[in-house]
């Protein structure tokens, strides 16, 4: 008869699980069950090992059969969420572009998925989705906006399920590393392709010359729009730093887009000999082009 109390173990894959102390002692040829609760967590095979009186506390006639061990493969589905695409809704990207981040969350597992999130990590900075559940064979967006301050390589990852709050049947395949390229912002190049200036000379006593008109056309070289609402002309006579006139265009000029103004001198009077008239683009620099140096044009009058 046993009637000291004595432990029993329970282990699975040599982890114990759970340790019991039995009080109510054995009759000889009495036996009795001990009950273990646990919660499968993981899925394959497992070797569960029971041990009665783990601490030798009972002098028994055979101490080599206190252990009895099972084989068990658990084999039940679960849920598996993977990243399966990340995209954004811009197919080309320049510093200074926001845009979204699209992050394709799959459950590719047979059951469930409820509880977790999805975290997107770049460079120091970390954004989290709200909570989610998603059915088996299901899959969904999460979305982030992102502002590319900066040309360059933009390296993210996104994991999903980041507290482990799913059970899967694989957590290896939660995390996606990928890259974005942002590039340098292309740039407008404003120049004044064509200037026709109108003229009058007048002779008598003492020639006089009347400046009448003048024909621009402004096209724009450059890859993108320039930035500013308006563009703006200063028409100069002889020197570049003898501005006679100005005129704002408003609007944006887009790329290989051009405009034509006319600027009406009203018979300006200017002596009589040869001059030079020419016009500016922007001639302030407040729009930043790929190229600065072809802003001016000039005609000579008369030739």
């Amino acid at each position: 008869e046993v009637k000291e109390p004595f432990k029993v173990s329970l282990t699975v894959n040599g982890i114990e699980l759970y340790l019991s102390t039995f009080n109510e002692g054995l009759e000889p040829g009495e036996s009795t069950v001990i009950s273990f609760d646990w919660v499968w967590e993981w899925i394959g095979e497992f070797q569960i090992k029971a041990t009665v009186d783990t601490e030798n506390a009972i002098e028994e006639s055979n101490e080599e059969n206190n252990t009895y061990e099972i084989t068990v493969n658990n084999n039940f589905t679960a849920p598996d969420l993977t990243i399966t695409k990340v995209y954004l809704s811009k197919e080309e990207i320049y510093e200074g572009d926001s845009a979204m981040i699209y992050i394709e969350v799959s459950n590719t597992g047979k059951t469930d998925a409820s509880g977790f999130t999805v975290k997107l990590y770049i460079g120091e900075n970390v954004y989290e989705s709200g909570v989610i559940a998603l059915g088996p064979g299901k899959k969904m967006n999460v979305t982030y906006y992102y502002t590319f301050p900066l040309a360059g390589v933009y390296t993210f990852t996104a994991e999903v399920d980041p507290w482990n709050a799913v059970h899967e049947s694989d957590e290896e395949n939660n995390i996606k590393t990928f890259e974005i390229i942002v590039k340098k912002r292309p740039l407008p190049d404003l120049v004044p392709s064509y200037l026709k200036v109108y003229y009058t000379i007048v002779t008598g006593e003492v020639t006089q010359m009347y400046l009448d008109k003048a024909d621009v056309t402004v096209k724009n070289f450059g890859y993108d729009s320039p930035q500013d609402k308006y563009i703006e002309l200063a028409f100069f006579l002889d020197d570049p730093d003898n501005i006679i006139a100005t005129y704002i265009y408003h609007g944006y000029l887009k790329s290989g887009e051009q405009f034509s103004y006319t600027h009406n001198f009203n018979k300006w009077p200017i002596s009589y000999g040869q001059h030079t008239l020419g016009v500016i683009v922007d001639y302030r620099d407040i729009i930043p082009e790929s190229n600065e140096k072809n802003n001016i044009n000039r005609v000579v009058f008369p030739e």
